[in-house]
């Protein structure tokens, strides 16, 4: 009987560390290209906050960085996602639709119902930059 108690035990253990794996595939390493130019024109950075895939999702969190010295419009931007042989996944195209002080910064979360759990860099373009006036 207390035999079968221990591994009953060890067999819960394994199935709760399994069913956890998957939301614990959180990716802090992913890397952020900056190569594309009208990002410096734009004034506009993204850092990754979290990147991860859980129940059939991939979920980005990312802070968008007006470095201009005026307030701007962000309407839609596009995030390429990339495994580490430089294939593209898949798009994200989120819609920001939100302006962004001077020298501020925000936070977007987004997902997209694919399995980007083998990410290596994402790069980013935004679409719609617009100056403010008020």
């Amino acid at each position: 009987m207390k035999k079968k108690i221990i591994i009953l035990s060890l067999f819960i253990i394994l199935i709760l560390c399994g069913c956890t794996k998957e939301k614990e595939n959180i990716a802090n390493d992913i890397r952020i290209n900056d190569k594309v130019e009208k990002i410096s024109e734009q004034g506009v950075t993204i850092e990754l906050d979290k990147f991860y895939y859980q129940d059939g999702y991939s979920t980005i969190n990312l802070y968008i960085t007006n470095n201009n010295d005026y307030d701007i419009y962000i309407g839609n931007y596009k995030v390429y996602v990339y495994d580490k042989k430089d294939n593209l996944l898949g798009i994200f195209n989120p819609i920001f639709n939100s302006n962004i002080n001077s020298g501020k910064k925000q936070s977007q979360m987004f997902s997209i119902e694919a399995d980007f759990s083998n990410a290596d860099y994402i790069e980013y373009e935004f679409n719609e930059v617009e100056k403010v006036d008020y």
